[in-house]
This record gives structure tokens, sequence and C-alpha cells, in this order.
């Protein structure tokens, strides 16, 4: 082999793969709302999100303070992260999503809704 050639191939061999799209690439919309008080303005938020390689980061708008939210999408469907410091779990299928997460003692639980509005290639 010539040393270009040499070159070549340890670029090559050092170069990680490209990331597949994942199912749920696009951009969501939604609501995030509290049953347990819908009274409250601070219980509501309105959501948006990217999901791209399976990685999910976003933001959701409360009456009072902007909240953000991340994590990863697995096995499929399965979406494990946090908005801010709380847990966040649900479940995305074809364009929509449904998830719950437990905010502050004033609101309780509380429940996403998204779908996608674009999908990313």
């Amino acid at each position: 082999m010539t040393r270009p050639m040499l070159v070549a191939v340890a670029v090559l061999a050092v170069t990680p793969p490209a990331l597949a799209a994942g199912p749920f690439d696009g951009n969501w919309t939604g609501t995030a709302i509290s049953y347990s008080n819908l009274g409250s303005p601070a219980c509501k938020g309105t959501v948006a999100a990217t999901a791209k390689n399976n990685v999910v980061t976003g933001t959701m708008q409360g009456a009072a303070a902007l909240w953000h939210l991340n994590g990863t999408i697995e096995d499929s469907e399965i979406f494990n992260g946090k908005i801010d410091q709380f847990p966040l779990t649900g479940n995305f299928s074809a364009n929509l999503f449904t998830g719950t997460f437990v905010g502050s003692a004033e609101c309780g639980m509380k429940q996403i809704f998204l779908s996608r509005s674009d999908i990313h290639s």
C-alpha cells in the first residue's frame, strides 16, 4: 500500500458511524396539564420538543417558568427523561406522544400530550 492509501484507511477506521435516524425524529408540540388542579395557571403549559436520533430535547412554558425537557427514546417507543429535575416517562406512537411527570406539590401529576408537527430526515 502506498502512504496516501494508508492514511485513507486509518481515517476510515477511526471515523465513528453516523447515527441512524430515529422513527420519531421531528418537531413535537402540545400541552401539559394537571388534572388535580385544573384551575391553576401554574399547572398548565405549552410544550415544544425536538426528537433526533432517539434523543429528545425541549421546553415547557408554564405561567411563570420555563422548564427544560430532555431524555431518550428506548425500545422503539418508550421515553425516559426529565423535565427539569422531575422524572418524565411516556410513549411515542406514530405521530403522538403521551407522558407523565410529578412536578410541584401544588400541581401533582401532570400529563403531556404532543403531536408531531414535522418530520426530520
